[in-house]
């Protein structure tokens, strides 16, 4: 990762506004979740993306001005079944996003979490081919979000970043509660 970002510094000098996207789910029931698929869900979900804002944060904080936005997922207010690694590392960012901006606002760097909503179901289910069984939910809990139509398209995605980035010119987060998930 620290050669990544090696590289991109080296190509981009000044790197103002960071979009930090990563992530990846690893399904098993919490008692058989072994250790390899938590390191390797926490390393892409966590320790990814606290190297890259660490890195690109360093030149913000010089030029006192920048922003930093996390994706996290409704999953770190929510536990989720099946996925505690990913469940865990989103809550985490949630917590990341809170000190990064307790400490570099004052700096003029901005930093922000995004929560997108529940997305459109896909037609594979989280537990077919993980040797799981279907968790007991009862009702289908994407029922009422079903019916409602108020599944996360990508557009809503995309205004909810854009609304982030608006004002990019406005790096000195005069306009923006920081710390903040949306």
């Amino acid at each position: 990762m620290k050669a990544f970002v090696g590289q991109l510094l080296e190509n981009h000098s000044c790197i103002d506004i960071l979009v930090n996207n990563a992530g990846t789910i690893l399904r098993a029931p919490a008692a058989e979740h072994g250790d390899k698929l938590w390191d390797k869900v926490i390393a892409v979900n966590l320790n990814a993306q606290f190297v890259l804002a660490r890195e690109i944060g360093k030149g913000t904080i010089e030029r006192g001005r920048g922003k930093i936005i996390f994706t996290v997922s409704l999953l770190s207010f929510q536990g989720g079944i099946t996925v505690p690694g990913y469940a865990a590392s989103n809550g985490a960012i949630e917590q990341l996003t809170m000190a990064l901006s307790n400490e570099w606002a004052k700096s003029g760097v901005c930093v922000n979490a995004i929560a997108p909503a529940t997305s459109k179901p896909t037609t594979r289910k989280p537990w077919e081919g993980s040797g799981s069984k279907p968790p007991n939910l009862g009702a289908n809990p994407c029922e009422p979000m079903r019916r409602a139509q108020r599944f996360q398209r990508p557009y809503r995605l995309s205004r909810k970043r854009c609304f982030e980035l608006c004002d990019w010119h406005d790096l000195n987060c005069r306009r923006w509660l920081d710390g903040k998930v949306a």
